[in-house]
């Protein structure tokens, strides 16, 4: 069984070869011989002779030999004492590498703190600024949209300039034998409007001039006046009569409780807004949505809430914004008549 390695005292290794190392007799530190700067035959010399790391183990040692206190203890006792003394030794040495491993692990770990400390200090200014981009780049997009939305409703004005002389009249229902023309004259003379002779330039149907492909349906008539004042006259008349329905056209102009409602034609950009807002009345809650007066859409939640506009695009996203979830088993019981597009009682 080989000996056990001896630790050296000054560098803290251990030695297996005993040759290198000097052994105090007394404490039993042991030494490298190159750690005390002893080399060659001068290492040999202090190998062949008791070795005493100190003046002070010397005495100690020699004081024991002349005392009668160990003069009870043989050889084989005192080389057992040295090998347990060895091992505490190594296992000091062992402990002392631990401590050593520990250290320079709460070091490592010490320094990698140190650089996720710095990692998420980047990190946080990284996002700060990306934070900072987004809410330029938000506003960016709300100028733009903004631009966009004005240069929009600037081409919708000129569009509807010119259509500032026309009118789209619904409720009317188709016959196979109708004169359009004169059923907008009945229709100025029911709400007490005096139109000119030559008033109106056009009025036709808008669906194809086909005789087969007419039915009973309730086609919208276009209607181009000469003057503007004309459309703007028979406006006003209708306002103050309030609803009116065919019967007061006279028999054979369809059911007479059919409602007539007349408006401005409109523009590509207006009709777009009012199909963004119907795609919208459900979820946003909206009772009521029409074609105002002005390319404006207007809306009301109930029959008794406010009527409110929408000019624009942008406005469009509000209702977007505004759309909130409803529970499924109340979205299965509504009425979905309440979905189809209609005009409030107000006078027009």
């Amino acid at each position: 069984m080989s000996a056990e390695p001896s630790i050296c005292a000054v560098c803290k290794v251990a030695e297996p070869e005993a040759t290198k190392i000097v052994t105090c007799v007394n404490c039993y530190k042991s030494e490298h011989t190159e750690c005390k700067g002893v080399y060659g035959s001068s290492a040999a010399a202090l190998r062949a002779k008791p070795y005493f790391c100190s003046v002070q183990c010397c005495e100690i040692h020699h004081r024991c030999q002349n005392s009668t206190l160990f003069s009870g203890i043989d050889d084989k006792v005192m080389s057992e004492i040295l090998i347990e003394v060895r091992k505490t030794n190594t296992e000091m040495h062992d402990i002392q590498q631990t401590m050593g491993e520990l250290k320079r692990f709460n070091t490592y770990v010490g320094n990698q703190i140190e650089v996720l400390v710095t990692e998420i200090k980047s990190v946080k200014r990284d996002y700060v600024k990306v934070k900072q981009d987004v809410g330029y780049l938000q506003s960016d997009q709300k100028q733009t949209n903004e631009t966009i939305s004005d240069l929009q409703l600037s081409l919708d004005r000129v569009n509807r300039a010119a259509l500032i002389k026309n009118a789209v009249i619904l409720g009317v229902p188709t016959t196979q034998t109708e004169d359009t023309k004169q059923l907008v004259r009945q229709i100025a003379a029911a709400v007490k409007c005096q139109l000119p002779q030559d008033a109106i330039v056009e009025a036709t149907r808008l669906v194809s001039k086909d005789p087969s492909q007419r039915t009973s349906k309730s086609v919208p008539i276009r209607v181009v006046f000469a003057e503007e004042q004309h459309k703007e006259d028979l406006f006003a008349k209708k306002k103050n009569h309030g609803l009116l329905f065919t019967s007061a056209l006279g028999a054979g102009s369809g059911p007479a409780t059919n409602r007539i409602i007349i408006r401005d034609e409109m523009t590509s950009f207006g009709m777009k807004l009012l199909k963004d807002v119907r795609s919208l009345q459900e979820q946003a809650d909206i009772q009521y949505v029409w074609p105002g007066r002005d390319g404006v859409i207007l809306t009301k939640k109930s029959s008794d809430s406010k009527v409110e506009k929408v000019r624009s695009l942008l406005d469009v996203r509000k209702l977007q914004q505004s759309k909130r979830s409803r529970d499924e088993s109340l979205l299965h019981s509504t009425d979905l008549s309440m979905s189809i597009l209609a005009e409030p009682d107000p006078k027009r």
